[in-house]
C-alpha cells in the first residue's frame, strides 16, 4: 500500500523545473505554504499557523505542470507521496529531507486572474440555468426546459 497526502497550499517561490543531467527525466520542484489556525492556550485566542512542504513532480506529472506556468502566490491541490530525498551537502554530510512526491493536482487559483480577466467561455457557468441550446446541436437542452425531467 502507498501512502498518500492531499495537500492545499500557496507556492511560496517560482517553481525550479527542467530535466535530469543523467537520465533526462523531466522534474518541477516548488515550495508550498498552507495556513490554518489553532488555538493557543496561553493567549486565549485562535493563532495563525503556517505549514511548509517541499513538493516534487517527476516524469508525466513535471511536464503536465510545466506547461501549467504557475508562478509564486499561485494555488494549487495536490495528491502526492510521502518521500524522502536523501544527499551530501558541500561539507559531505548525509542530509535526507522529507518531501511530496506529487502524483496528480489540480490548479486551485492563479495569482493574476479574477473573473474580470478571464475570456467568456471561460467563466464558471450558473450551474442553476441550463445553458442555451446550440444551434444544430441534437444533444443541447432548449431554453426554458428542465434537462433532467
Amino acid at each position: 500500500m502507498r501512502n498518500s497526502v492531499e495537500f492545499e497550499g500557496t507556492i511560496t517561490r517560482d517553481p525550479d523545473s527542467g530535466y535530469g543531467n543523467n537520465s533526462g527525466a523531466p522534474y518541477w520542484r516548488a515550495n508550498l505554504a498552507c495556513n490554518g489556525t489553532r488555538y493557543d492556550s496561553q493567549s486565549r485566542q485562535q493563532v495563525v499557523t503556517t505549514a511548509f512542504a517541499q513538493t516534487v513532480a517527476f516524469g508525466y506529472p513535471a511536464e503536465q505542470l510545466m506547461n501549467e506556468n504557475l508562478i509564486k502566490g499561485d494555488q494549487i491541490m495536490i495528491r502526492a507521496a510521502l518521500g524522502n530525498n536523501t544527499y551530501e551537502d558541500n561539507d559531505g554530510k548525509k542530509v535526507t529531507k522529507t518531501q511530496l512526491e506529487i502524483i496528480g493536482y489540480d490548479v486551485v487559483r492563479k495569482k493574476n486572474t479574477s473573473p474580470a480577466q478571464r475570456p467568456a467561455n471561460q467563466q464558471n457557468p450558473d450551474w442553476a440555468t441550463p445553458p442555451p441550446a446550440q444551434q444544430g446541436d441534437p444533444w443541447g437542452t432548449p431554453t426554458g426546459q428542465n434537462p433532467f425531467g
